[in-house]
This record gives C-alpha cells, structure tokens and sequence, in this order.
C-alpha cells in the first residue's frame, strides 16, 4: 500500500525527480509533469495508466500515438526514396517537437531524418542545374547508356519531365541496341547474311560513329554479293536480285551496284519472253546465258 508522501508527490518520468503532486513542471527537468486526457480533457499526471476523471485508458491512447509518429516516420523515409523530399519535409516538421519524454525518441528521429532531408533536396537541387544538359548531349551524341546512367539515380519524385522524356528514350535505344546486339550474333552464328544486315542497319541508326558496324556490314554485303554471284551463275536471276536488294544503297559497293542492273534486266527479258508468244525458246536460252 502507498503512503500519504507517495499520493502527495510525483516522480518526473524524464528524469526520476520527486516532485510535489501540484507541480506542473519537474523541478529537476523542466519536464512538464501534466497531460490533457484525450476522452474528457482534464489534466492528469504524465504516467498514469488511466484518468483520474473517466477512467480512459492513458497508456493505450500514448502507445497508439507512438506507433503513428514511428508510421509518419516510414512515409517520410519512402517518400524521400521517391524524391519527393518537400512532402517528407511537411511529414517530419510536425513530429520534430516532443510533448513529452514519452515522444522524445521519435521526436529526435524525426529532427535526424528532417536535416537529412533538406542537406539531400539542397544537393540534388544544386545538381539538377546542369543534369538536364549533359543528358540531352549525352542522347544527342548517342551515348544513351551514359544518358541512363547520369538520370537513373535520380529519385523519380525530382525528375523534371524533360528527363523522364530524356530517360524513356534513351532506354529504348538501349533495349533496342541490346537486342539488335544479340540477334547479330545469332545471324551471323548461322550465316544468314541478309538477316545480319537487317541487324547491323539498326545497329549503324543507333550507333552512327562506330565504325565496327560500318566494317562489318561491308564485310557482309561482300558475302551477300559472293551468294547472289553463284545464284546468278545457276540461272537463279530473280533469287539472285532479291538478295542484293537486301544491300542498302549506301552500303552497295560498285560490283554490286553493276550486278543488281544486270540482274533487272535478265529479270524483265525473261517476263518479257514468258509473256510474248513471238520469243524463241532459243532467245530464251541466251538471255540465260547472260
């Protein structure tokens, strides 16, 4: 049982002073020593399990708002993630100031994570100054992995729409170069000229100043050229011209060039022969010859 000198003096929760029952701060602390009850709204001593006044229940009511402050704590840490450090800013100022030694832990949390908070909006606002012109240099010299590279440790909350714009596209030409990448490898692996030149032509639009690609779609229209030289030999005219077809202008070399024009011709002679009754088979055997 409690004697009448414990009913009639309160011990400060902060810091363990005694202090009189009508004191409403510690004489040791400065902590204040009274609460408002959240049912009824009559003061009663910080510490107590329930009021003096309804009977509500104090310790489950500061242990709800514990548990609130720690959740407000999280949303500004992902919100922070997200680059959205302004709204983390309006979550954290509230929590910043302690009621009481209850709250204290939270409150200093909250202090911690609010001077993070404005040190990293302060830095990133600093550096996003010059970001948005190195990545537009970078996507328009076609450095779009040093383009992905410079925007994507950006937090997405900080991104203006010109780099979200910046960042889309230089993903897809890096998907893009990637799979055009693997699917060279596979044509060439299996020696289907035409389809590793279809694959070096989106190389070369994406990479304009690598000059590997430029070598190895001569290297291939040279082969592909060879092919259609040995289809022509057999008489194969028509395979022989849709295969050259396959060769770019600008990457068609004379020889080639000189052979496609041949071919065209041989090709409508021998339309020409198949539609006109008047043709000898013998024209048409010379013309195979050609």
């Amino acid at each position: 049982m409690s004697s009448a000198a414990d009913r009639s003096t309160n011990a400060c929760g902060s810091c363990g002073a005694i202090n009189h029952i009508g004191d409403r701060f510690c004489s040791g602390c400065g902590q204040s020593l009274w609460e408002t009850c959240p049912n009824c709204g009559e003061q009663t001593p910080i510490g107590r399990n329930f009021c003096n006044s309804c009977g509500h229940n104090l310790k489950e009511a500061a242990d709800t708002r514990i548990a609130a402050q720690v959740e407000q704590l999280e949303r500004a840490k992902s919100l922070m993630k997200e680059g959205k450090h302004s709204f983390a800013l309006r979550v954290l100022e509230p929590l910043c100031e302690a009621s009481d030694y209850r709250y204290e832990a939270n409150a200093e949390a909250a202090r911690t994570l609010l001077a993070d908070c404005t040190r990293d909006l302060n830095d990133w606002q600093e550096r996003l100054n010059a970001i948005p012109a190195r990545a537009a240099c970078y996507v328009g010299e076609h450095r779009y992995q040093e383009a992905v590279e410079l925007i994507t440790p950006i937090p997405a909350g900080m991104r203006t729409e010109e780099l979200k714009e910046l960042l889309q596209e230089a993903e897809s030409k890096v998907a893009t170069g990637s799979k055009a990448r693997r699917n060279l490898k596979v044509t060439l692996a299996e020696k289907d000229w035409q389809g590793a030149l279809y694959e070096l032509s989106t190389l070369r639009d994406l990479f304009p100043k690598k000059e590997k690609y430029q070598d190895l779609t001569t290297q291939v229209a040279e082969k592909i050229l060879r092919n259609a030289e040995k289809l022509s030999a057999k008489g194969e005219h028509a395979e022989a011209l849709e295969m050259l077809g396959s060769i770019s202008a600008e990457c068609k070399s004379g020889k080639a060039e000189s052979l496609r024009r041949t071919l065209q011709e041989i090709v409508y002679l021998r339309k020409l022969i198949a539609s006109s009754p008047l043709c000898s088979s013998v024209v048409g055997a010379a013309i195979d010859k050609l």
